[in-house]
């Protein structure tokens, strides 16, 4: 367990430095086209056939040609690393999702070992999803792009124990997530119905205790409203 915790904090600050030219950066580059060309091929095994149909291309022709309009500059960086390797992978409009999720995950690393603040961060993450999530939301394509982010970011530090680290952190996010992935619907509606039994001044009341919560909990949190 304490192993895990280390190799995620010590790779997860390494995936997020810049990385600096020269040797180190040429194995990045090879390492991410490597992963971008495989992870490539992967995703039209499932996607490239039918899309490729439906254009009257071939998926060979389709493949070659997603792989020339990938850009030209590796980044350097996990959050540059991951939207390069979604473009690469095909996760467009219908995975706006997986921006909400990456907007966490700074968060769900660092508190991995607190079971409550973790759940409280995943039940922030559904709520984001159901926010912008168009379509069904396959938690599995993020863990793809995820692994494979890391893993061209950290060509030589990464390790079988690495891989082990990370999946056992997303198997743990991803069962929270999937908790309660349906149940936002439910809970605005209830919601609306609560606030609708209540009448103006229990409504205002109750507005303000939530705030006095919400800034006794997050003093800088009113630096916000002032604006």
């Amino acid at each position: 367990y304490g192993a895990r915790l280390a190799i995620l904090t010590a790779s997860w600050k390494a995936a997020n430095e810049q990385r600096e030219a020269g040797e180190h950066q040429k194995v990045v580059d090879r390492k991410a086209t490597e992963t971008a060309r495989r992870n490539r091929r992967m995703s039209f095994q499932y996607r490239g056939s039918e899309k490729g149909s439906a254009m009257g291309e071939s998926p060979r022709k389709s493949r070659s040609k997603g792989l020339n309009d990938s850009p030209q500059t590796v980044p350097g960086t996990f959050l540059e690393m991951f939207r390069f390797n979604a473009a690469v992978m095909g996760f467009g409009t219908q995975h706006v999702w997986m921006q909400e999720v990456l907007a966490c995950l700074d968060t769900l690393v660092k508190n991995v070992s607190n079971w409550s603040r973790l759940q409280e961060e995943c039940d922030v993450i559904v709520l984001r999803i159901s926010k912008v999530a168009t379509g069904s939301v396959k938690l599995g394509d993020f863990k793809s792009c995820m692994l494979a982010s890391l893993r061209s970011l950290l060509p030589e530090e990464w390790s079988p124990e690495h891989e082990v680290a990370w999946l056992w952190l997303w198997n743990h996010v991803e069962q929270l997530l999937k908790q309660n992935l349906h149940r936002p619907l439910m809970w605005g509606k209830a919601l609306k119905m609560f606030f609708a039994s209540l009448d103006a001044n229990e409504q205002h009341e109750l507005r303000s205790k939530i705030y006095e919560k919400f800034f006794a909990a997050a003093p800088k949190g009113q630096d916000h409203f002032k604006q």
